[in-house]
């Protein structure tokens, strides 16, 4: 299956912000993410979460498992602090 088409950049902001929206905007927030969001149906905005989260677990599984070459510099350093032995 095909993931779903980011929305479009160019696309027009809402008609009729409300003071809420306005605020964030003054504040500095990105409402154009907001916006792309909204245009994507609920089940795409479900897809787009999982995906984000598969990313963020495999990505912390990664760094619970040790590096083979960070163990090899480690012991390489603790072997130069000490000296010859």
């Amino acid at each position: 299956m095909k993931p779903p088409a980011a929305p479009e950049a160019s696309a027009p902001p809402l008609a009729h912000p409300g003071p809420a929206w306005r605020a964030a905007e003054a504040a500095g927030y990105d409402m154009s993410l907001v916006e792309g969001a909204l245009r994507l149906t609920p089940i795409e905005r479900i897809r787009a979460n999982d995906r984000a989260l598969r990313m963020a677990v495999s990505l912390q599984k990664a760094m619970e498992k040790p590096s083979v070459k960070l163990q090899l510099l480690v012991l390489y350093a603790i072997r130069e602090r000490r000296g010859p032995a």
